[in-house]
């Protein structure tokens, strides 16, 4: 399918997202730094500053003398003591996803087996062998399979793209991570590209029957 085709379909409707299943992502051998969705934090210690009551002591008190009997010698003064009380804010918890080379497909990826055209912020895609599609949101997460297309209209994307897939970009900035045999038509020329000696998806969460 050449470009000028991928380019022409970015108007096509949309299909709905297939259901879901799967196992685990602990039992599917990938690292979760390379799973869709995993963030890497990084929390600073909370600082803050506390006002309260200090401790409070008392005086003795005086002695008196009675003339004659009956002399009495008074003591007195209490210890009081206060609570302190504050309030602490603290800062922290930076978010980053790093994309790879070996990724794993998150079980709410859209399974796209046909063209479609959408525009979801912060969707993931499953294009399918043979299939379009052309997105226009942001924060989207892209799995292009082998000799499938993508048309990208939107920012802040991660696209991976295996072998022999086409995409066409006119928007950045965006990451995509291809393969040697990937064709890539960057025409802003500010998108991050980068490239990998192989693209592999472990399909272990994906839904079923995803792109069979």
């Amino acid at each position: 399918m050449t470009r000028s085709t991928v380019a022409l379909l970015m108007m096509i409707g949309c299909t709905e997202p297939s259901g879901y299943g799967g196992k685990a992502v602990s039992d599917s051998g990938m690292l979760l730094t390379n799973t869709v969705g995993t963030n890497t934090n990084t929390n600073t210690t909370n600082t803050g500053t506390s006002t309260g009551n200090t401790t409070q002591t008392g005086t003795t008190g005086s002695t008196t003398t009675a003339t004659g009997t009956g002399g009495s010698t008074g003591t007195g003064g209490t210890t009081g003591t206060g609570t302190a009380t504050g309030t602490a804010t603290g800062t922290g918890g930076t978010t980053s996803f790093v994309p790879t080379c070996v990724v794993v497909l998150p079980a709410d990826v859209i399974v796209v087996d046909s063209t479609m055209n959408d525009a979801t912020d912060g969707a993931s895609y499953w294009v399918c062998r043979g299939e379009i599609l052309s997105y226009s949101g942001t924060d989207a997460h892209i799995f292009v399979e082998n000799s499938a297309d993508l048309v990208l209209n939107g920012q802040d994307s991660f696209v991976w793209l295996q072998s022999n897939s086409d995409l066409a970009a006119f928007d950045s900035p965006n990451t995509v991570l291809y393969e040697p045999g990937a064709a890539i038509n960057d025409t802003t020329g500010l998108n991050l590209l980068t490239l990998c000696p192989e693209i592999l998806y472990d399909y272990s969460l994906a839904p079923s029957p995803g792109c069979n």
